[in-house]
C-alpha cells in the first residue's frame, strides 16, 4: 500500500508564540521570560516521583558537563515517558534528562535555558521528547531560531515547524521573509526519543565591525537524516531575545511552551572557517544591526563626512594634505586629533593672539561662535595671518548636536596613521518620536467620537463597545454586565495585536493611557433585575477564561438555552449619530433604557438616561469615590432606584477625585472626514494571474480612513443592495458603502467582520466575532447611525480562533451563520482534538428568526469558512482541514444533522464533557457525507463561500455552476454537483490561480456580471503573498474559453464534458490522461494521510459526436466497504497535462478532482 502524507495547514504567521514573545517582531515581551535573562536562581533536581510535588532539593546548575545560568523552571529528571493523553509528560526522580517544568504547576512550561559560555561556530546534538502541543526550539546564539515540534506524518510542514528556520519579519511591510523549510520530515511518532544534531557557522566580521560573511547552518540532522545542508541565515529571525548579531554568544533552548524534554545534550566549540560561504554577502547586510531595533546602523564619521560638504564646509576648509589650493578658512587636515594639539587663535575681544588647545570643546565653539577665535596661518615667509572673520556661526537648527558629533569624530579621522582617529564608529539610527497619527495600528479621535469593538483584555469581555471621546476620555461599556466596565484617560486604542498575525494577543488601551482604578469605578450604572440580581451574562462572554471557568462550563449540565433565559435582560443596540455621543439601549426585565456616557477632563461622569420602566428600576451605580447626584430617583447603599414611569429623563453625576486625567501631548490630529473617495480599478496584478481565455483580473485601490491614513482593508464580507450598491465588511476596517463608484464608510469599529448581507439600500446585518448586528441608514446619508444586536446567544471567549462566519440569507428573511471551535482555549473540551471548545454551541450553525430568535440549526462544524445559501434556500457550507477533517469539504447544511468534529456534542442536552455518549467513535458513523472531498495541499487547504453564477452567460460557459475560492492557495475553483442514487457528489474543476491574497469571499455583482473577490492573507499565509486585497474578474464577453466544464460518473467510469469540441487530430492525445484516486480517514489527528493510493488503469476512452464528451472506462471502478472509523469516500484525480488540452491551456486548468460515493446504475 502507497501512503501520502497529509500536512496541517498553518501559514508562516502562526507563532502561537512559544517564548510569549512578540509574534512576529523580535524582542521578548513577556516580562518573566525577560526576567529570567536577567536574574536567576538554580537548576532544581526533582528527587520524587509524583509530579504534583513541588518539594524540590540538590540544586544545581550544570547537566552533562555544560553549565548554564541559573533558572528556576527546569528539572533534572529521568525515564520520561509520554502521558496517554499526549499533553504531558510523566517523568521519575534522576538526573539523566533535563524538563521544562515550572515549580508552581507542574504541568506548565518553564523559562528561557541559556548555557554559561558563550560560543562561535559550534556543534550541538541532544535526544528529545515532546508533547503534542509543544512549540519549542534552539536559538543559536540567542538570535537564530531553530524550531521544534511535531510533525510526525505531515505531508506539509512550514518554516515555523520543525526543523525551520524562523522566519525574519519585516515591520514595514507587515510580513515574513527568509524563513526557511526543513528539507525532510523524518519525525518519529509522539513518545519516541528524538535527536537533533546541529553543526553552526557563525557570521564574520572585520575588525571595523562590518559582517563579511552570513550565519551558517553547516548540516542539521533530524534523526540522522540531513534537513539543512549550508544554509545561509541572513540575520536575526523573529521570536528571538536578540535583534543584532555578535561574534560569540551563548546557545538557548526554549521553555515557554508545554513540556519538553531533553537527555544526551552535547555543545562543544568548532572552527568552521574552512567551510566556503554559501552566499555572497549583499553591502546592505554588511552593515551591523543595532542592539535596540535590530535595523542596520550608520558610520558616524561618513556621516560627518556628508556634513562636511552639505553643510559647506567643504567650500572653506581644505582636507586633502597634499592639495596647494588656499581656501578662505584654514586646511583642517591633522588639527584636530586624539592627541590634542595646541593652536594660535586670535581673540577679537582681546585683539591679541593666544593658544588653545584644539579640542571638542574649541571645535563646538568654532561653529556656534566662530567670531570668538579666528584662525592664524603662517605664510611661507613665516608671518602669521589672520583669516578673514567671515565663518559664521550655526545655530542648533543649522547644525544639529548629532551632526556636530559626527562632524568632529570626521576631522579626528583626518590625520596619518599614528595619530588617526576612528575611521569607523557604529550608531543605531535615533528612534523616530513616536508621532500618533503615523501608528497605523492606533485608533485616532479628533473632534467627532469614535465607538469600536475588540478584545482589549480581561477587565471587559470581547463583545464590549469602546467609546474614545474627542476630550481624550474613553470608556467601554459592555455588554456582559450591561454598565460602564472601564475608564482610561488618554489616547483612544492601540490594535497593534488584532491587525498583526492571528490577532492571538490582546489589543491595549492608547499608548501610554491610565486606566481608572477599579476601586474607584467598575460596572457602573450595572442594572438590576426586579429578582434583585445584577445583570450579569459572563457565562457566554467571560472577561478571562482560565482552565477551572471551563471546566465549570463542561460540566454544567444546565442547558445553554435554558441558561440565556436565567438573565431576564437583555441588549438592544447602540445609536451612533454622525454627530453627539452614542446610545446604548437593553431591556431589563419590561423595562426599556437608553443610556449616554459623558466624561469630562476633570473626572465628572454624567450618564443620561431614557426610561420606559412600568416597574421600578434599580442599578448598581458602582463609584466608589467622590460625591454622586441624581436629578430622579433615590440612592441607598450604593444602589440608585428609579421608580415606574414613561419617557422619563434621569441624568446622574458622579465627581470623581485622584482619577488620571488626559495628559498633555502634541498628537494633533486633523478633522475626522468621511467624505466619498473614488473607487478605481487598475490591472497591475493581471499578468500574474492564470484565467481561462477571455478573463481579466483588476485590482481595487482601498480607501484610506476618516484621517487621510492607509487602512489595512481586508474586505471579507461583500453584498450588494437592491439599488446595485456594494457593502464590503472588513476584519479591522469598518464597513464600507460603494455608490456611483465611490468609497464611503458606512460604520467603523466593528470585530473581525466576515461577511454581510443586504436587506436594503440602508440596512444590512454583518456578522463579527460578537454576534450577528444589523446596522441602519435611518437618515439616508450613506452612513449607518444606529446598529442593532440581533444575535448573541452563544458563548465568545475573545479567543482569536472564534470567528463567526456568515451570514446567509434565507427567502423568508430570516439568517444563518456558523462557529468556529477555539483554538488553545485553557481548558477546552476538543474530544480528543486539537480544536477545541468550552460549550456555548461553538462548532454549531445557528439561526435567527426573522423576530430575532436564534435557534440551533447544526452540529459538529470544525473551521466552517464559507457559508451560502442557493435560490431554492438550499445551505452550502465549507469546512477546513485539521482534526476529524482529513481535507477540506463542501458540504450540504441541513437541519439538526452532525458533520463531523465531537467538540461541539458536548451542547447536545444533558451532555457533559466527560458523557461517554458524545466519544468522537460513538458519533463517526452519524456523520453527514460530504457533496465534495477538496484535496488538501493538491487543490484546496482553506476554502471560503460558494456563490453560484446566475448571470444567465454573462460571465462566460459556467452558467449554473458553483465558484468557490480558497485561502492558503490564491485560487478559485468551479463544482458541478452530481446526485447519483439520491447522493450528492461532485468534480471540483480550475478556474483561476494566483489571485493576490487568499480568496476568501466571492459575490457576482448585478451590475456587470464581474466577480469580486474579498481576500485576506494575514495570520495565514497566502500563496498570493499580500495581506490583503479587493479584486475583480471580468469576462470579455465574447471569448469561450476552453476548459473542464463538467465531470459525471459513469456506470464503468466518468464522462468529462468539456466547454469547446476538441479536434479530432486532437483527441488521441488523451491516451496521456491519466489518474489516481485515494481515501482519507478522520479521527483526531490534525489532517488525513492520503491512503491506499492508486494508479487507475483506463480501459478504454470514448468521444462524443460533437466532441465536447469524453467517456473513461476504468478497470477497478466500484465502491469498496469502508474498513476504520472515519474512511472517506474515494478521491479521483484527473491529469491532462501531457495531453494537447492540458499544453494548450496550463498545468493548474489541466487537473480536476472528483469524490465518489456513488456509482450509477446501468
Amino acid at each position: 500500500m502507497k501512503k501520502r502524507f497529509k500536512g496541517k495547514y498553518l501559514s508562516l504567521l502562526w507563532l502561537v508564540a512559544p517564548l510569549t514573545m512578540q509574534a512576529c517582531g523580535n524582542t521578548v515581551n513577556d516580562s518573566a521570560t525577560q526576567a529570567s535573562l536577567e536574574r536567576g536562581v538554580k537548576l532544581d533536581i526533582i528527587e520524587k516521583a509524583d509530579i504534583q510535588n513541588k518539594n524540590t532539593v540538590k540544586l544545581s546548575t550544570s547537566f552533562n558537563g555544560i553549565n548554564f545560568k541559573p533558572t528556576t523552571q527546569w528539572h533534572q529528571v529521568s525515564n520520561v515517558s509520554l502521558a496517554a493523553d499526549t499533553m504531558q509528560l510523566l517523568i521519575e526522580p534522576g538526573k539523566t534528562s533535563l524538563i521544562n517544568r515550572s515549580t508552581e504547576n507542574l504541568l506548565d512550561g518553564g523559562n528561557l535555558l541559556i548555557t554559561e559560555s558563550n560560543y562561535q561556530d559550534v556543534h550541538i546534538k541532544f535526544d528529545f521528547m515532546l508533547t503534542k502541543d509543544t512549540h519549542t526550539a534552539v536559538i543559536l546564539m540567542g538570535r537564530y531560531r531553530l524550531n521544534i515540534n511535531d510533525i510526525f506524518a505531515q505531508k506539509k510542514w512550514w518554516a515555523i515547524w520543525m526543523g525551520g528556520l524562523q522566519p525574519r519579519f519585516d515591520e514595514r511591510e507587515w510580513k515574513n521573509y527568509d524563513g526557511v523549510i526543513a528539507k525532510a520530515n523524518p519525525a518519529k511518532p509522539l513518545g519516541e526519543w528524538q535527536q537533533l544534531e546541529i553543526n553552526f557557522k557563525a557570521p564574520r566580521f572585520n575588525e571595523l565591525g562590518y559582517k563579511t560573511e552570513y550565519a551558517q547552518l553547516v548540516s542539521v540532522k533530524f534523526n540522522d537524516i540531513e534537513i539543512h545542508k549550508n544554509q545561509v541565515v541572513t540575520g536575526p529571525t523573529g521570536n528571538v531575545p536578540f535583534v543584532n548579531e555578535a561574534k560569540i554568544a551563548p546557545v538557548y533552548f526554549v521553555g515557554n511552551t508545554a513540556q519538553f524534554a531533553i537527555k544526551n545534550l552535547n555543545i562543544e566549540s568548532r572552527d568552521y572557517s574552512q567551510v566556503a560561504a554559501a552566499k555572497e554577502l549583499s553591502i546592505q547586510d554588511s552593515i551591523p544591526l543595532g542592539a535596540k531595533q535590530g535595523k542596520p546602523m550608520f558610520n558616524v564619521v561618513n556621516m560627518g563626512e556628508k556634513a562636511f560638504k552639505n553643510k559647506g564646509c567643504k567650500e572653506c576648509h581644505e582636507v586633502n594634505p597634499s592639495a596647494k589650493s588656499v581656501k578662505t578658512g584654514p586646511g583642517l587636515y591633522g588639527i584636530f586629533s586624539p592627541k590634542v594639539k595646541q593652536l594660535t587663535v586670535f581673540d577679537p575681544a582681546e585683539n591679541h593672539k593666544s593658544t588653545v588647545n584644539a579640542d571638542k570643546e574649541y571645535f563646538m565653539s568654532s561653529i556656534r561662535k566662530s567670531s570668538r577665535h579666528i584662525a592664524v596661518r603662517k605664510q611661507r615667509d613665516g608671518i602669521e595671518k589672520v583669516f578673514l572673520p567671515i565663518m559664521p556661526s550655526f545655530n542648533g537648527e543649522i547644525i544639529k548636536e548629532s551632526e556636530a558629533e559626527a562632524l568632529y569624530a570626521y576631522l579626528l579621522s583626518l590625520n596619518p596613521l599614528n595619530n588617526q582617529g576612528p575611521t569607523v564608529i557604529w550608531q543605531e539610527s535615533p528612534q523616530k518620536p513616536y508621532i500618533l497619527a503615523d501608528d497605523l495600528t492606533a485608533e485616532l479621535v479628533s473632534d467627532k467620537v469614535r465607538i469600536g469593538r475588540v478584545n482589549i483584555g480581561d477587565n471587559v469581555s470581547g463583545r464590549a463597545y469602546h467609546v474614545g471621546l474627542p476630550n481624550q476620555m474613553n470608556y467601554s461599556f459592555d455588554t456582559q454586565t450591561l454598565a460602564v466596565k472601564q475608564v482610561w484617560a488618554g489616547r483612544f486604542l492601540d490594535l497593534k495585536s488584532e491587525k498583526k498575525g492571528r490577532a492571538d494577543a490582546v489589543s491595549k488601551i492608547g499608548k501610554n493611557a491610565k486606566l481608572w482604578p477599579k476601586k474607584q469605578l467598575y460596572n457602573f450604572l450595572q442594572p438590576i433585575t426586579k429578582e434583585g440580581h445584577k445583570v450579569d451574562f459572563s457565562f457566554k462572554e467571560s472577561s478571562k477564561l482560565s482552565a477551572q471557568i471551563s471546566s465549570d462550563y463542561l460540566q454544567d449540565t444546565t442547558d445553554f438555552n435554558q441558561q440565556l433565559k436565567s438573565v431576564d435582560a437583555n441588549f438592544i443596540g447602540v445609536e451612533t449619530p454622525l454627530i453627539g455621543l452614542p446610545g446604548f439601549n437593553y431591556r431589563v426585565n419590561n423595562n426599556y433604557i437608553t443610556v449616554n456616557f459623558d466624561i469630562s477632563v476633570k473626572g465628572q461622569l454624567t450618564a443620561t438616561m431614557t426610561l420606559d420602566n412600568p416597574e421600578p428600576q434599580s442599578f448598581y451605580i458602582g463609584l466608589n469615590d467622590g460625591e454622586i447626584t441624581v436629578s430622579n430617583g433615590t440612592i441607598t447603599d450604593g444602589i440608585l432606584v428609579i421608580d415606574a414611569g414613561v419617557n422619563q429623563q434621569v441624568t446622574l453625576t458622579g465627581n470623581l477625585v485622584d482619577v488620571p486625567l488626559p495628559a498633555k501631548n502634541d498628537d494633533n490630529i486633523v478633522a475626522q472626514s468621511n467624505k466619498p473617495q473614488a473607487l478605481i480599478w487598475t490591472t497591475s496584478n493581471s499578468k500574474k494571474a492564470t484565467l481561462p481565455q477571455g478573463y481579466e483580473l483588476q485590482d481595487a485601490l482601498a480607501p484610506n480612513d476618516k484621517f487621510g491614513r492607509q487602512v489595512l482593508f481586508e474586505p471579507l464580507g461583500i453584498a450588494f443592495s437592491d439599488q446595485g450598491n456594494a457593502f464590503i465588511s472588513t476584519r479591522t476596517s469598518g464597513v464600507w458603502k460603494v455608490t456611483d463608484n465611490q468609497w464611503q464608510q458606512f460604520a467603523e469599529g466593528v470585530f473581525d467582520s466576515l461577511g454581510v448581507v443586504s436587506e436594503s439600500d440602508t440596512s444590512i446585518v454583518i456578522g463579527e466575532k460578537p454576534g450577528l448586528t444589523r446596522l441602519l441608514d435611518e437618515n439616508d446619508d450613506g452612513i449607518s447611525d444606529r446598529r442593532e444586536s440581533l444575535s448573541a446567544d452563544f458563548r465568545f471567549n475573545s479567543n482569536y480562533h472564534e470567528y463567526l462566519h456568515g451570514p446567509a440569507r434565507f427567502s423568508d428573511g430570516s439568517l444563518l451563520y456558523t462557529l468556529n471551535l477555539g483554538h488553545s482555549l485553557p481548558g477546552g473540551y476538543g474530544g480528543e482534538g486539537s480544536m477545541t471548545t468550552t460549550g456555548g454551541y461553538r462548532g454549531w450553525a445557528l439561526s435567527v428568526s426573522p423576530e430575532g430568535n436564534t435557534t440551533p440549526f447544526a452540529f459538529g462544524l470544525r473551521s466552517p469558512a464559507g457559508l451560502a445559501i442557493d435560490k431554492a434556500d438550499n445551505v452550502f457550507y465549507t469546512d477546513n482541514q485539521g482534526d476529524f477533517h482529513g481535507t477540506s469539504k463542501l458540504y450540504r447544511l441541513n437541519k439538526d444533522k452532525y458533520y463531523g468534529h465531537p467538540a461541539g456534542l458536548v451542547d447536545l442536552p444533558n451532555m457533559i464533557s466527560t458523557s461517554p455518549e458524545i466519544k468522537w467513535t460513538n458519533y463517526a458513523a452519524k456523520r453527514e457525507l460530504p457533496i465534495g472531498l477538496l484535496p488538501h495541499g493538491r487543490a484546496m487547504n482553506s476554502p471560503g463561500s460558494p456563490i453560484w453564477d446566475e448571470s444567465d452567460g454573462g460571465f462566460g460557459p459556467y452558467d449554473g455552476q458553483m465558484f468557490i475560492g480558497d485561502q492558503s492557495q490564491s485560487t478559485i475553483f468551479r463544482v458541478n454537483i452530481d446526485t447519483v442514487n439520491g447522493v450528492e457528489q461532485s468534480a471540483l474543476l480550475p478556474f483561476m490561480a494566483n489571485t493576490a491574497s487568499g480568496a476568501m469571499r466571492l459575490t457576482f455583482s448585478p451590475n456587470d456580471n464581474s466577480l469580486w473577490i474579498g481576500q485576506t492573507g494575514r495570520g495565514w499565509w497566502a500563496k498570493g503573498g499580500n495581506l490583503a486585497s479587493l479584486q475583480r474578474i471580468v469576462w470579455d464577453s465574447t471569448s469561450l474559453p476552453q476548459s473542464i466544464h463538467e465531470i459525471h460518473a459513469t456506470p464503468h467510469g466518468y464522462q468529462l464534458q468539456f466547454t469547446k469540441a476538441v479536434a479530432k487530430q486532437d483527441r488521441n492525445s488523451f491516451k496521456q490522461l491519466t489518474m489516481s484516486s485515494w481515501y482519507y480517514v478522520e479521527d483526531y489527528n490534525y489532517g488525513s494521510e492520503e491512503y491506499d493510493v492508486r494508479d487507475e488503469e483506463l480501459t478504454s476512452q470514448t468521444w462524443s459526436d460533437d466532441g465536447k464528451s469524453l467517456f473513461i472506462v476504468l478497470a477497478n471502478f466500484e465502491i469498496a466497504d469502508k474498513t476504520v472509523i472515519g474512511q472517506t469516500s474515494r478521491v479521483y484525480e484527473f491529469d491532462l497535462t501531457a495531453t494537447a488540452f492540458g499544453q494548450t491551456v496550463n498545468s493548474f486548468h489541466a487537473k480536476a478532482w472528483y469524490t465518489l460515493h456513488q456509482i450509477p446504475n446501468e
